[in-house]
């Protein structure tokens, strides 16, 4: 090996050695240093409180993905923050199974469902405007999760279960999931926002097509009792989210209290 091959094999191996201390301290630091950063941002926006509340909403939401990708056996890291955007955990993987990728992705709207149910039962207990204002940030945070598109949690676990059911069936309510929020978007609908996931869903729809030609899944499909539970767990807490942030919205006390809080 002459001296230049030599020089060049110990800046490489120097590099990988790098590239291994980032990602390292990237795992054991990113959380804490992003939920700082976003923390001081939202301060910056709103209130001490207010900016507390939904950082705590996104750290319960986020965890119930991490918890239960880490209870299926898969790697994960995070949670990560980002400012004004919300949050993520990474999955260190790739997840294989259809079953696995709908629990993770149910698991953080059913984790902020709770701390919602929580809120807003306090509420009713104790009739405290604050608990209706946490009940509505934690309700909203997670129902908008909820929307069957991706990467949001409810796109993700409805492509789990209609590619499941069957390759075509999943296919057709993709695109119809695209085509609905474009016209809704045309017709003037404030769900335009939501078009910002269409470039997030076109690739994987091609993909889905490829697979299907080939008879070979992206990921390993479900079984029927998985769809059934998955179905009515995606029903259970878009509804009940759905329900509870009704209740708190008709409660004068507690909107009223919303804007009191962001300025406090």
């Amino acid at each position: 090996m002459d001296a230049s091959s030599h020089t060049w094999f110990q800046s490489l191996l120097l590099n990988r050695q790098l590239r291994k201390a980032i990602r390292r301290n990237v795992r054991r630091y990113g959380p804490l240093v992003t939920g700082v950063l976003s923390f001081l941002i939202f301060r910056v926006l709103s209130s001490w409180s207010f900016a507390a509340i939904l950082m705590v909403a996104l750290l319960v939401h986020e965890y119930g993905h991490y918890v239960v990708a880490r209870r299926l056996g898969i790697k994960v890291s995070g949670p990560y923050f980002i400012a004004i955007i919300g949050a993520f955990v990474k999955l260190d993987q790739d997840v294989t199974s259809r079953r696995d990728e709908t629990y993770i992705a149910l698991a953080g709207p059913f984790a902020g469902s709770i701390m919602t149910l929580a809120s807003a039962m306090g509420f009713v207990l104790t009739q405290n405007p604050y608990l209706a204002v946490i009940a509505f940030i934690a309700g909203a945070i997670n129902v908008l999760q909820m929307v069957p598109m991706l990467p949001l949690d409810g796109g993700r676990a409805l492509w789990g279960i209609v590619f499941s059911i069957h390759p075509y069936i999943g296919i057709a309510t993709s695109v119809v999931v695209v085509l609905t929020s474009v016209v809704l978007a045309v017709l003037g609908s404030p769900s335009i926002i939501f078009l910002i996931f269409v470039p997030f869903m076109i690739p994987r729809i091609f993909g889905e097509i490829k697979a299907a030609r080939r008879h070979k899944p992206l990921q390993v499909p479900m079984g029927k009792r998985d769809i059934l539970l998955s179905s009515l767990a995606c029903a259970a807490i878009t509804v009940g989210l759905g329900v509870m942030l009704v209740y708190v919205v008709l409660n004068a006390d507690g909107i009223s209290a919303l804007d009191t809080l962001a300025h406090f």
